[in-house]
């Protein structure tokens, strides 16, 4: 927890920016895990939120599937691809990643540029 000149200092430096933060924003350690931008954020590592993985998965089959019967280029479905894999790239995903990269892999039958 931070003392009360601490938290006044955080202030002063976010006002001195032209910031703010909403009223129910508040302050919580990383220890616990702190949800950012699809991810899960630890003082030492990050994670992608469950539920963005099973949305990713399905929207990276749409794609591949619609780029296998000809209806988006190869190519859109590689900018596509290389598009989520660098958002997973923010987070701890080199397993995750390499999976998602053998399915891909498997669909459009050519290794993607991921």
């Amino acid at each position: 927890a931070y003392t009360s000149f601490e938290s006044q200092a955080i202030y002063q430096s976010i006002h001195d920016l032209s910031l703010w933060l909403t009223p129910h924003v508040g302050k919580f350690p990383t220890r616990t895990g702190v949800p950012f931008l699809g991810l899960m954020v630890w003082h030492d590592h990050q994670r992608v939120l469950r539920p963005n993985i099973v949305r990713g998965r399905k929207r990276m089959r749409k794609t591949m599937d619609a780029a296998r019967a000809g209806r988006i280029s190869i190519g859109k479905a590689e900018e596509c691809l290389r598009s989520w894999f660098a958002h997973l790239g923010h987070a701890d995903t080199h397993k995750l990643r390499a999976k998602l990269a053998e399915e891909a892999t498997a669909i459009l039958g050519a290794t993607p540029p991921c």
